[in-house]
């Protein structure tokens, strides 16, 4: 089972998605809106840090496997994944149209291009 979560706040954050197999365990921990949260009321908190300590201090439990990828009002993305979790794809496409993708935990993103070009 994939699921996704959305949350929309006023200019601090455009989009946060939880793609994962177990997305119980951040809709139940409210995950996205710990995110933003993170960004309103922590003084100089961004998007990379709300995200990390948001899946930092989820509880260990048993089917606490995800990750979690948010946009700021900026288009600066964040991502981060519970310890649990060997891997998620993801990706992103600059302003430019440089595609860069990942799996793995400790992956840096890596560009492509696509057949055609």
């Amino acid at each position: 089972m994939k699921s996704s979560t959305f949350c929309a706040a006023s200019g601090v954050l455009e989009k946060v998605s939880t793609p994962t197999g177990t997305g119980e365990v951040f809709i139940r921990h409210a995950v996205a809106h710990d995110v933003v949260a993170r960004m309103r009321y922590q003084p100089g908190c961004d998007v990379e840090n709300a995200t990390k300590q948001a899946i930092d201090q989820l509880p260990d439990e048993t089917d606490g496997v995800g990750g979690l990828i948010a946009l700021d009002k900026d288009f600066k993305h964040a991502f981060a994944m519970s310890a649990k979790s060997l891997g998620m794809y993801r990706g992103y496409v600059t302003e430019r149209g440089d595609m860069f993708v990942a799996i793995g935990a400790a992956d840096t993103p890596k560009p492509i291009k696509l057949a055609n070009e």
